[in-house]
């Protein structure tokens, strides 16, 4: 499965010099979390990526030359924003609109054991309901991104770009507001 992100990421690198007035975007779900696609995504002329960071993964980023857990990391940064997401129907949930911290900024990821790639820097967009309705998991997205951003404006953006995904898959949310 993994392969197919990395083909589809590929093509696009092809395409891209044929498009140059055209910003290409990479979108990917936790299935993407690949460090070898983030590999390919380094080079400046490369297409976007946006990946949304799978929590099985256990990845690290190096912080003043220590490990921390990306997770623990991100939860750990000041809250920059907050965001209004109109969730629908999922299952048994009805429909509800959760109120996301955000939090952002650049990591630098640690490769798995094994690869012998250097360490990546990348951005990284850290979404969490903080306080979700009683019996329902709260939202908490990680995405992972080799477009800078340094500010709430590129946060939407990168949450838009996410947003696009959903809608390809047919289970959509709806981007409210950013606070």
């Amino acid at each position: 499965e993994s392969g197919k992100w990395l083909a589809a990421y590929r093509t696009l690198q092809d395409l891209a010099p044929r498009l140059p007035h055209t910003s290409l975007v990479s979108i990917g779900d936790r299935e993407a979390d690949l460090f070898e696609l983030f590999v390919l995504a380094q080079d400046p002329q490369s297409p976007r990526l946006l990946v949304r960071a799978n929590r099985g993964r256990q990845r690290q980023v190096m912080t003043d030359q220590q490990l921390t857990p990306w997770w623990e990391h991100m939860s750990g940064l000041a809250v920059a924003g907050r965001l209004a997401l109109a969730l629908p129907r999922c299952g048994s949930h009805a429909a509800r609109t959760a109120e996301l911290d955000l939090r952002y900024g650049p990591v630098t990821l640690k490769p798995p054991q094994g690869l012998q790639d250097g360490p990546l820097a990348l951005w990284a967009v850290y979404l969490r309901e903080a306080a979700p309705p009683a019996g329902v998991e709260g939202v908490e997205w990680l995405l992972l991104t080799n477009v800078p951003t340094t500010d709430l404006e590129a946060v939407r953006e990168r949450v838009r770009w996410y947003g696009a995904r959903w809608g390809i898959d047919g289970t959509g949310y709806v981007y409210l507001d950013t606070q």
